[in-house]
């Protein structure tokens, strides 16, 4: 008895509803095929009539895999696979066949025994000899003991004698001691070499490697926590496996290998670059920016930490922040190398801050704010917190206020970072009811200014035409529209400017050979990604209901591999109105309705070949991957959907011709977009700019006793010695993000902020020494870092690994992302 779709529905949501444990099998599937089975089985529920689908065939995970069998690196969990139970692949399997299965475990990971599918085990380097290696991989969650062994054998010494030292890629060899620790708690990370001896003395290898290790590293101040008792963590693990009531499917690509330090003579002191880990270049800029902070690089260069240090902090790090900090700058700053691998530290972040453990692209100011509190929390010199309550006054005598507001933050918090970087705000709020205006204002610390960039509102279309005649022309458009526009009155201004009705065409965007969606009407012109273009397709006006647009693509057969086929799409995507009804339409005719628009693309010596020798349909979500093949002999009804995509992918790409056709514009493209700058004053002055609270943000007035959309007013009550700006470049609206590339001139000498600070303890005078800087977009963006160095006062870029001279006007672009000043006034 077969199992209908909306039983399949369920039984897959049931089961994916069970927490996973520690243990437990998750078996990839490629996000192509999962994406058409939640469509076929109305999986999300956002179809009106889910019989109106393609199967999606069989499971196919073939684009997931190497020529080998192995999982590409890099593939992205929501991107490329989703994961799935074991109870979830086995029902998949049996209904629709397929596979391979490519199987991975839940395992716990990090400080916060954090549970997560491991999709990339370890990947570690046994260093036997000289340039003589073998690689390996194992699960975080072996233990040592398990590792011991298979080093023994592969070394050819009994595991008992055997003595593990591990080098993250740092140049410090570490021993470890404790067998019943996991990898994960031992300190390895991809890349991780081993080396094995039998003597249980030796600390380092006994022939210098000198590719692999830097013999002249700063020896690290802790070495590993690997020799310290595992009980209390033994004891956690137990608890968290028994109580453990939630289930985070994560994943961890493979990092690339990254040598360490590259040893130099006379290199100048902090001119050192840090290695790219595995999209780790947001960590680098923010890095470097933080290393070129003089005091308080000089501080950690100067031991004062040692003494500071706050083991006992629960809302600190033990000291390893500080520690791994330390280390790290010491490398950097000590003058012989000209790059180093920041592998250390970021296991150290990553042990504490589980969401920068992996190697997917994040944020340079979340991991500046993540470390910043970490390390004042690592050096916080109060041992014993009060509790402090937060006090609000009536505006009437605001020194006193703040006085009191930052005496009772000092009670909490000493440090180094306090002391560097953080100032005071004052915020106003008033009441909107004219029988109260009741006024609070507070005084709270701040480590960064986030500063909201100043955009147009409004934003130029482009639009092009294609006529359903080939003989005519494109034209193209252009229209000046506000932002959050739906693209229903895009279709009616559209339809003003061209004097065509709206029902004439279809609006859809282009990007690389596809036509990546519809414009529908609920859809916002924000919406539109930068890299796409939007073409009008004319389409036939009918009063006929059973007709549906589809969308297609051409390709072709592309590189083979044993487990995987790939496509290459060319050409000029087109829409095309098909006569579907409803359970009286097959694959015949759907063949038929492609007939004559497919022969019109097809060579001479196409048309004169079997159309079978020529062409297949088949039903995609992405060109390049392989989807379901449409048999052309099939009488069974189809289901699909308005705006399916289907991919006539062509025999032999000399079959193909495509159509030529001429390209005019109309005399709206010659609208331009007035370039105004935007200043750095602009943006200060845009964030103690007043504004009435919305909705959501409510402020609850104790006189009325019940929340109002109050006037809220910020203000800088006092600046820090180190100033840090942070742009607002990425937005978020309406579930989708956007960036903003709009240039801002800032001044990188004498900024005064003297207009915009209540209460100055020094003239409030800057000077820039270093930019994080974000260019691209937001998928594949890349940081990079401009800083002046402290010691010799000269300016360099920083991209990863590499550093060269450059000037700070360089920093100047529409990428500047986070500012970093120092105060300078007397």
């Amino acid at each position: 008895m077969s199992t209908s779709l909306s039983e399949q529905k369920e039984l897959i949501k049931n089961k994916e509803a069970i927490p996973g444990e520690p243990g437990d099998a998750f078996f990839l599937i490629d996000n192509t095929w999962w994406s058409l089975w939640k469509q076929y089985t109305n999986y999300s529920g956002n179809n009106e009539d889910n019989d109106q689908f393609i199967s999606p065939g069989t499971i196919d995970n073939c684009a997931l895999l190497d020529e080998n069998g192995e999982l590409l690196p890099e593939k992205l969990n929501g991107d490329d696979y989703v994961l799935v139970s074991k109870d979830s692949w086995k029902l998949l399997k049996d209904w629709y066949g397929g596979g391979p299965a490519i199987e991975r475990k839940m395992i716990i990971v990090g400080e916060a025994f954090r549970t997560t599918v491991e999709v990339y085990p370890l990947k570690l380097i046994i260093y036997k000899r000289k340039f003589d290696k073998v690689m390996f991989t194992m699960s975080r969650n072996d233990s040592v003991s398990d590792l011991k062994k298979f080093v023994a054998m592969k070394c050819s010494i009994p595991p008992h004698k055997i003595n593990i030292l591990l080098n993250r890629g740092s140049g410090d060899w570490i021993k470890v001691s404790d067998d019943t620790l996991n990898l994960d708690e031992a300190g390895f990370i991809d890349d991780t070499l081993i080396y094995g001896a039998g003597d249980p003395d030796l600390t380092a290898p006994m022939d210098n490697y000198s590719i692999l290790t830097d013999s002249d590293s700063v020896a690290s101040e802790e070495k590993s926590d690997s020799s310290s008792s595992s009980e209390e963590y033994q004891a956690r693990k137990k608890y968290y496996q028994t109580n453990s009531t939630s289930k985070k499917h994560t994943t961890k690509p493979q990092s690339r290998y990254q040598p360490s330090s590259r040893t130099r003579a006379n290199i100048e002191r902090g001119v050192c670059g840090l290695s790219n880990l595995g999209n780790t270049c947001f960590m680098n800029s923010a890095l470097q920016c933080l290393s070129n902070s003089g005091p308080l690089t000089e501080y950690f260069l100067a031991g004062k930490h040692k003494d500071e240090i706050n083991k006992e902090n629960p809302l600190g790090m033990g000291g390893k922040m500080a520690i791994g900090y330390s280390n790290l700058l010491k490398k950097m700053w000590k003058g012989n190398t000209s790059s180093v691998a920041p592998s250390d530290f970021k296991w150290v972040v990553g042990r504490f801050a589980p969401q920068f453990s992996g190697y997917r692209q994040h944020d340079s100011q979340e991991l500046l704010a993540f470390l910043l509190d970490g390390l004042h929390e690592d050096l916080n010199l109060v041992l014993n917190k009060p509790y402090v309550e937060k006090i609000d006054s009536d505006g009437t005598d605001d020194a006193s206020a703040a006085s009191d507001a930052w005496d009772r933050h000092l009670l909490r918090n000493r440090s180094i970072i306090v002391d560097l970087f953080q100032g005071q705000l004052r915020s106003r709020l008033q009441c909107p009811i004219e029988t109260c205006k009741k006024v609070s204002v507070t005084f709270d610390p701040y480590m960064y200014l986030s500063l909201p960039v100043p955009v147009s509102t409004h934003k130029f279309l482009d639009i092009s035409v294609v006529p359903m005649n080939v003989e005519k022309p494109v034209c193209s458009y252009r229209m000046k529209v506000l932002k959050g526009t739906r693209m229903g009155e895009v279709r009616e201004l559209f339809s003003e400017l061209t004097g065509e009705n709206e029902e004439n065409f279809v609006l859809a965007e282009v990007s690389r050979g596809y036509i990546t969606r519809i414009m529908t009407e609920r859809l916002s012109i924000d919406q539109i990604r930068n890299n796409s273009s939007l073409y009008a397709y004319e389409v036939t006006n009918t009063d006929e209901e059973d007709t549906i647009h589809v969308r297609v693509l051409n390709r072709v057969e592309g590189r083979k591999t044993k487990y995987s086929t790939f496509y290459s799409v060319f050409g000029t995507p087109f829409i095309k109105i098909i006569p579907y009804i409803k359970n009286e339409f097959t694959s015949v005719d759907l063949y038929a309705s492609f007939e004559e628009t497919i022969r019109n693309l097809m060579t001479e010596e196409a048309r004169n070949l079997d159309p079978e020798d020529v062409y297949d349909l088949y039903v995609v979500s992405m060109g390049t991957s392989k989807g379901k093949l449409v048999e052309r002999s099939d009488e069974k009804n189809l289901r699909f959907i308005q705006s399916q995509t289907f991919a006539v992918t062509w025999k032999d790409k000399e079959y193909y011709q495509d159509i030529e056709r001429e390209e005019i514009e109309h005399e709206s493209m010659s609208l331009t977009k007035s370039k105004k700058e935007v200043t750095l004053d602009d943006c200060l002055g845009l964030y103690v700019s007043e504004e009435i609270l919305g909705k959501n943000d409510e402020w609850y007035c104790p006189e009325c006793k019940t929340h109002r959309q109050a006037a809220k007013k910020i203000d800088l009550w006092n600046t820090p010695e180190i100033l840090v700006i942070h742009f607002k470049r990425f937005q978020a609206t309406r579930g989708y993000r956007t960036k903003i590339n709009t240039n801002i001139d800032f001044p990188i000498t004498g900024l005064d902020l003297s207009k915009y600070v209540r209460h100055p303890t020094k003239t409030p005078i800057y000077d820039l020494f270093a930019v994080s800087n974000h260019s691209g977009g937001l998928g594949g963006g890349h940081y990079t870092a401009y800083g002046m160095n402290f010691m010799n006062k000269k300016w360099y870029s920083f991209n990863d690994s590499y550093v060269s001279n450059s000037v700070p006007q360089n920093s100047q672009t529409g990428g500047a992302y986070l500012l970093f000043y120092r105060l300078v006034g007397e």
